[in-house]
């Protein structure tokens, strides 16, 4: 008996965390999925969350989609973002760190035992 696989993908309302949902799904996993907008995805296997990785909160929100929706085979942190580095005013790097590390750090501290 073949089991279903359970993946969560962070960052998966465009660009490579749309398609890599798209290929599992199609591949017969259970996917949830985890972003700033809504997803165009609609599958009887897809569930999408809207949230801010950014957000306190966040970790809480992984831990509670791991009982709803888990356990999770696998995660997937595609969440991003890239800003032209302007020396004169460093606070769009502040948010940049929390999305694209800190984060991805939050949410393997979820996840992993």
């Amino acid at each position: 008996m073949r089991t279903t696989r359970r993946i969560l993908i962070i960052g998966c309302s465009d660009g490579i965390g749309l398609a890599l949902a798209k290929r599992l799904l199609a591949g017969g996993w259970r996917v949830t999925g985890f972003s700033r907008r809504a997803s165009p995805i609609e599958h009887p296997e897809y569930l999408h969350v809207v949230g801010d990785v950014a957000e306190a909160g966040f970790r809480r929100r992984v831990e509670e989609l791991e009982i709803e929706r888990g356990p999770f085979s696998d995660c997937v942190y595609c969440a991003g973002i890239g800003l032209g580095f302007d020396a004169s005013n460093l606070d769009g790097d502040v948010t940049v760190f929390k999305v694209n590390l800190l984060a991805a750090i939050e949410a393997a501290a979820a996840l992993v035992p």
